[in-house]
């Protein structure tokens, strides 16, 4: 395989992970809330 190739789907998966790591941390603020209020909804 294309070791450039290789390093970008690396890298990429790296930004990946790192911004699901921060919307974990953060996101959950604004998650909740809005989970809660879809579950209201469905309800």
């Amino acid at each position: 395989a294309d070791p450039v190739c290789c390093t970008k789907v690396f890298n990429t998966r790296l930004a990946a992970e790192s911004l699901y790591d921060t919307i974990e941390e953060y996101g959950a603020t604004f998650l909740i809330p809005t989970n809660q209020a879809l579950d209201g909804f469905v309800v």
